[in-house]
């Protein structure tokens, strides 16, 4: 390709954006063709796990719709993975007391939402008990034919 040919690929990534409408969070697009055409993308594992991520996002939007339980768990999740290292800085109990508070955020979130917590759900399913992975009110609807 030469430098005034351009290259017209480009990736869709997912923005969560609430909707004014209705509460629910829902994800936008657009495109950002200076990450597809870098030299990162040239290489596979790079492109696949690039595609793993943005599935894995767009994945975690669709289960996290409620603004309040978005909002919380903003807060949670932070405050659940940075336990580990508060383990060096404070007193050990609030290193735990801050991972379960943080969970607990998490789960609370998942409660008023209506979903199961997504750590849970494949030891749900491996015991064969019913999972809720996105809340009956979010489904996607089929499109009418």
């Amino acid at each position: 390709m030469n430098p005034t040919q351009t290259n017209t690929r480009h990736l869709n990534i997912g923005i969560g954006v609430p909707s004014n409408s209705d509460g629910r969070w829902i994800s936008h697009y657009f495109n950002w063709p200076a990450f597809a055409n870098s030299k990162l993308m040239a290489f596979p594992i790079a492109r696949k796990l690039w595609h793993l991520g943005m599935r894995a996002r767009q994945n975690w939007l669709l289960r996290h719709q409620s603004r309040f339980s978005f909002a919380i768990h903003m807060v949670g999740i932070p405050l659940a993975l940075l336990s580990p290292m508060l383990l060096f800085i404070v007193e050990w109990y609030w290193a735990v007391a801050a991972f379960f508070v943080g969970y607990l955020l998490q789960w609370i979130g998942h409660k008023y939402e209506g979903n199961d917590v997504g750590e849970f759900i494949p030891i749900k399913k491996a015991l064969g008990l019913p999972t809720v992975s996105i809340a009956p009110q979010y489904l996607p609807t089929p499109p009418i034919r």
